[in-house]
């Protein structure tokens, strides 16, 4: 039998228990985990699980998921996370892969692997400039479309339709559409809507309109290319809406300072003289804390050339300077990403130099 000789020193025993209390094992374990987790979820295996809830171990043929060797192996790791659990056929979902596997899970993964991965990866050419953003190094704008969609269909479009009931609004206009899920969600969950799209991004555009032709809604949605900055360059369809919506487009601006975005809100006011009822304007919220992944929110922000999401109170300081009120506030604080959801009409100066005086907040709703 050979001999355990177990080697003890103690500047070494030290210096890993220090590595050990930092949290490094953790970070690295998380951050591999982040990254199989999206990769099975591209190759359609999680889906499959939660589908079938468990696979066999040799792989089912028929799935068509990839090397059966390296996909047993990825298994078993996740099984390693209790994500799985091993039986004699293979391996069953658990009650944490079930949750980690969900679509919101998922999207928010998403979100920072595949959408900000290829910034978060060039971090160390960006802040020494050997790589400029938007030049060399892109955030994936189809992958962030495409998660954004799934945790604002989970989350916010019945906040939305909650905050239009007391408006008896029968068409929204929503500039930076994207690929159009907050107006097909919409549309399919209230028949009586009609929704028209606007984006600058023509493949964005097309995208929408497939969307919306495939879940039979097209007949009540416009899908049209445009600057959603721009209200004299927009489509005459545009006119013919009751409500405005813009989500998480305005605060972008906030990288030319809160004149700039004061200016666009000042625009849009002039859309009440044609027959808009109201303006809801929906943006996410930096609080710099560990909560709802507030920090890393941030940290992609740093590095994309972006303005940064502003909290409630300092939205309402900005649409206070400008020719619009903000009447309600709707936020859903157990969701994530933490969002509030701003319901305007027009104001005159007056009514803007009194709430400016007395710091005057309008009535919220939390859900």
């Amino acid at each position: 039998m050979s001999q355990l000789i177990e080697l003890k020193e103690e500047q070494q025993d030290a210096s890993w228990a220090a590595t050990e209390r930092s949290g490094t094992l953790s970070l690295i374990s998380a951050f591999n985990l982040c990254y199989a987790v999206d990769a099975a979820r591209r190759v359609g295996l999680t889906s499959y699980l939660v589908e079938h809830q468990s696979i066999e171990i040799t792989i089912d043929p028929g799935c068509q998921l990839g090397d059966p060797h390296l996909l047993s192996h990825l298994l078993q790791y996740f099984a390693i996370h209790g994500l799985l659990v091993a039986s004699n056929e293979g391996y069953k979902l658990t009650s944490r892969g079930k949750e980690l596997f969900s679509n919101v899970s998922l999207a928010q993964i998403g979100f920072y692997v595949e959408a900000y991965g290829p910034v978060v990866s060039r971090l160390d050419a960006l802040i020494t400039r050997k790589a400029t953003y938007g030049l060399d190094v892109l955030r994936d704008g189809g992958a962030l479309g495409e998660h954004c969609a799934t945790l604002f269909g989970e989350y916010h479009t019945d906040t939305v339709l909650r905050a239009l009931t007391e408006i008896d609004a029968t068409t929204i206009l929503d500039v930076g559409c994207g690929a159009g899920q907050f107006l097909i969600d919409a549309c399919l969950r209230s028949p009586r809507l009609k929704g028209i799209g606007l984006d600058i991004s023509a493949p964005a555009i097309k995208r929408a309109q497939e969307a919306a032709a495939d879940l039979k809604v097209a007949d009540r949605i416009q899908f049209l290319v445009g600057d959603a900055f721009d209200i004299d360059s927009w489509p005459a369809e545009c006119t013919s809406a009751d409500v405005l919506t813009a989500v998480g487009v305005l605060h972008e601006h906030f990288r030319d300072g809160r004149d700039a975005v004061i200016s666009i809100l000042n625009e849009y006011n002039k859309l009440f003289a044609k027959g808009l009822k109201a303006f809801i304007l929906g943006e996410p919220e930096l609080r710099y804390d560990l909560v709802k992944n507030d920090a890393d929110l941030y940290l992609v922000h740093i590095f994309t050339a972006q303005g940064f999401p502003h909290d409630r109170e300092s939205w309402l300081h900005v649409i206070g300077q400008s020719e619009l009120s903000c009447s309600k506030v709707f936020c859903r604080p157990n969701a994530g990403p933490r969002f509030n959801f701003f319901q305007l009409i027009p104001s005159d100066s007056a009514t803007i130099g009194r709430r400016l005086k007395d710091n005057r907040a309008p009535h919220q709703e939390r859900f």
